[in-house]
């Protein structure tokens, strides 16, 4: 189920199968491809705080390193 919480399609906050949140961000340099990864309890808790501005910023941490979320 989709959050109607994007930036132009650049992030995603949606929830998934099992009722978790999560974060799909478009990354890439020649080809773009999506990363989705589960929020943690931390980032859940940040988001509740500061909203769309924590999304903005975890999305463009998350697509300078995209492997490290990944691995999620």
């Amino acid at each position: 189920m989709d959050l109607p919480v994007d930036s132009t399609k650049s992030y995603r906050l949606f929830v998934d199968d099992l009722g978790q949140l999560c974060l799909g961000i478009m990354t890439g340099g020649f080809a773009l491809y999506e990363v989705t990864f589960r929020l943690s309890g931390e980032e859940q808790a940040e988001y509740a705080k500061h909203g769309k501005a924590f999304l903005k910023e975890l999305s463009y941490r998350a697509s300078r390193d995209p492997g490290g979320y990944c691995a999620r």
